[in-house]
């Protein structure tokens, strides 16, 4: 979702038009090139992408489409996660 290797902002094109991007169907407004919100992949459920003339849908959309970003919702069950990684010098790290 990034462009190139600036990391620092996060555009997607489609059908060769930047994509409005939604953030639980809210939009995320682009001010100039020092605020551009990053969303962190982590904190997603998913991503839907609506794309072609459907996505005028949403009012005043981009021709290419709309992407919509789910955030994570708590779930009744917990989820568990257990990361490992090693390094140089006899680096180990472990963390649940």
């Amino acid at each position: 979702m990034s462009t190139g290797a600036d990391a620092r902002t996060d555009n997607v094109y489609i059908r060769g038009f930047l994509a409005d991007q939604y953030l639980d169907s809210l939009r995320l407004l682009n001010f100039g090139i020092f605020a551009y919100p990053i969303i962190e992949p982590y904190n997603l459920e998913r991503a839907e992408v609506l794309h072609g003339p459907a996505s005028i849908l949403y009012g005043q959309a981009s021709p290419g489409g709309v992407v919509d970003l789910v955030s994570k919702r708590p779930t009744p069950d917990p989820y568990h996660e257990v990361f490992v990684s090693t390094g140089s010098d006899n680096r180990i790290q472990g963390a649940t």
